[in-house]
């Protein structure tokens, strides 16, 4: 394959990741460097691309791990999949 990238096995929720924030900042719900602008949709996407924060970030993993559950158990991840995915 040139001039892309091929991920195998497919992943889902890495699909899910990419559809949302290309969505998000269709809507105009990113920074201009494409940042979520929510930190519930920042910790959801973390959460789905199963992202691992390094240096000084990493001492806020356990609290947006703790949103992304949340987020999780009230259906607002599903809300995104929902909007943007399906």
């Amino acid at each position: 394959m040139r001039g892309g990238v091929q991920l195998e096995p497919g992943n889902e929720r890495f699909e899910y990741f990419l559809r949302i924030l290309y969505g998000l900042a269709a809507d105009g719900l990113t920074d201009k460097k494409s940042r979520p602008k929510s930190i519930k949709h920042a910790a959801i996407l973390l959460n789905m691309a199963d992202a691992k924060m390094t240096g000084l970030l990493s001492l806020v993993s356990p609290l947006l791990k703790g949103v992304a559950k949340k987020a999780e158990a009230n259906g607002d991840e599903q809300k995104l999949i929902e909007r943007y995915c399906v």
